[in-house]
Parts: C-alpha cells; sequence; structure tokens
C-alpha cells in the first residue's frame, strides 16, 4: 500500500497497485481520514502524482501508456493523456511539472496547466529489459539537477542519469555495476545521493 499526500496535506490517495483504483481520503481531520468513493481507473494504477495546487491528480495506468486525469474536489476523471511508452508511476518536480516513468528509453513531461505533453526526454538504458521506474529531485527547489533510475536485471547493472531541471539536458551517466539501483534520495546539502536496491 501506498500513500500519496496532496501538497497541502488536506487528502490522500492511497494505491494498492495490482487491483482497484485509487482510493481518495480527506484529511481535513487528520486524526479521522474520510474515505471517498475510488474512480474507476480501468486498469491496474501505480503511484501518481498530485499538480502543485492538489486540485488534479495525474494517475499512471500500469504497464499501460495513459495517464488519467483527476479532479480531486469531485474525484472524476476529467480526461486522459496517451503517451509514447509504457508507464510504470508519475511524479511532480520542483517546478511543478509532472513526470511520466516507466519503459521505452524515455521518460514524459507533462505540463500540467495544459494537461498535455510538454516534452519527451530519450535516455539509453542499454537494455531492452530496462525501465526507468523512479525519479529523485531534491528538496532545495534551487538545486539545478535531478536524477533518474534505471536499472537492468539482464546486465545486472543500473544507470543513473543526471539532468539539468531548466532545459532536461543530459549532464551525466554513471553505471554502478552489480548494483539494481531502483530509487534514491538526496541529502540536505545535495551532496549525496543515496540508493535503494531491488537485489537481494
Amino acid at each position: 500500500l501506498i500513500l500519496n499526500p496532496s501538497p497541502d496535506g488536506t487528502k490522500m490517495y492511497a494505491i494498492g497497485g495490482t487491483t482497484g483504483p485509487p482510493r481518495l481520503f480527506d484529511l481535513s481531520a487528520p486524526d479521522d481520514p474520510v474515505p471517498a468513493s475510488g474512480y474507476s481507473s480501468g486498469a491496474a494504477p501505480n503511484p501518481g502524482a498530485f499538480n502543485s495546487s492538489g486540485t488534479k491528480y495525474f494517475s499512471v495506468n500500469l504497464n499501460t501508456n495513459v495517464v488519467n486525469i483527476i479532479d480531486t474536489g469531485t474525484n472524476a476523471v476529467t480526461g486522459a493523456i496517451s503517451l509514447s511508452h509504457t508507464l510504470i508511476s508519475a511524479w511532480r518536480g520542483v517546478n511543478g511539472s509532472i513526470y511520466a516513468t516507466g519503459s521505452g528509453n524515455k521518460i514524459s513531461i507533462i505540463n500540467p496547466q495544459t494537461d498535455s505533453v510538454a516534452k519527451e526526454v530519450p535516455l539509453s538504458c542499454g537494455a531492452t529489459d530496462a525501465i526507468i521506474p523512479s525519479i529523485t529531485f531534491s528538496q532545495d527547489a534551487a538545486y539545478p539537477y535531478y536524477y533518474l533510475f534505471c536499472p537492468s536485471n539482464t546486465n545486472t547493472t543500473s544507470k543513473i542519469f543526471k539532468l539539468r531541471l531548466d532545459d532536461d539536458t543530459l549532464v551525466n551517466t554513471f553505471t554502478i555495476n552489480n548494483y539494481l539501483a531502483t530509487s534514491g534520495a538526496m541529502n540536505a546539502d545535495n551532496s549525496k545521493l543515496y540508493l535503494t536496491s531491488s537485489a537481494g
């Protein structure tokens, strides 16, 4: 179970990840969350992302190329965005854009104001089974970079891509042998990137 709170902390989606749509909870009274009915996603959902104001939720339909747009005030699907690659998850960047990750050696960047794809960023993971499951932003909005993770079960290696936040240009690629890095987190002064691994 994954809990995904809105930026202002007044609502939250709970995602099971296998069956059924995410469940919306009203957190106006944090000690007594109030569930709302879920929306019909049409596929097993995975973690999505709120826009900066929390009025929209971009819900990823796992292993499809569709992102559903949810009005969080009514918990209703108001639209859908079709991408050119299969999806795993979505993330809100410190710049307010929505980043959709998955397979296809690319990510898609969605403009949450227009509900449209602003850009696709091609990346070379180097293996046919490789995916980009996650993205890491600094907690400091002034930090000019973000990181993408590309593990490969075939090669038992990981690539980590460092991109510039303002124009999504690839700055550096790090290859880590025998380590399936799937996500990470930055320390407070952005001098270190801590990795998690799906390797046993």
